[in-house]
């Protein structure tokens, strides 16, 4: 279910600028892209991305949490992680096409802003050097990831 920002459960305190994000990659045409994205806000509970599903959009979580997760065989879910306010989500689909691998799910409420390969595209056609700019993104939120991931493979084998 979308709200608005006053929704119940919307925590300002959790609010984060996307443009602070994206101007740590590249200068001014990040406040380009973002000047013509549209934040859409989510309530507790909403499944914003379902495993199995095709889909390439991706999200910048604005402000918020969400939990990434994956039903198990015996009816639970497991926890994968949780995500909060600055991460993008969904670049894995966006870049290969593959089907999604885990739900993700919102808690409280969440800001995101979506990024589909046909906003790219529109916003190409307007000059903003958008697709460049969300490439190198990409590129840096996934050697963030692979950095946590082999210090955890590194903390374990202790």
């Amino acid at each position: 279910e979308r709200a608005g920002t006053n929704a119940p459960g919307y925590h300002q305190a959790d609010a984060f600028d996307a443009r602070v994000r994206l101007r740590d990659v590249d200068g001014p045409e990040a406040a380009a892209l973002l000047d013509r994205l549209t934040p859409e806000t989510y309530l507790d509970g909403h499944v914003l991305i379902h495993r199995g599903e095709v889909s390439r959009d991706m999200f910048l979580l604005s402000a918020g949490r969400l939990r990434v997760q994956i039903p198990l065989e015996d009816g639970h879910i497991m926890r994968l992680r949780s995500v909060t306010a600055g991460a993008i989500i969904g670049e894995v689909a966006y870049v290969l096409g593959y089907t999604r691998g885990a739900d993700v799910v919102v808690e409280g409420s969440a800001t995101l802003y979506r990024i589909s390969p046909e906003t790219i595209q529109r916003l190409q056609s307007e000059g903003v050097p958008a697709q460049a700019l969300l490439d190198h993104f990409i590129a840096r939120a996934l050697a963030e990831r692979l950095t946590e991931a082999n210090r955890t493979i590194q903390a374990a084998l202790r």
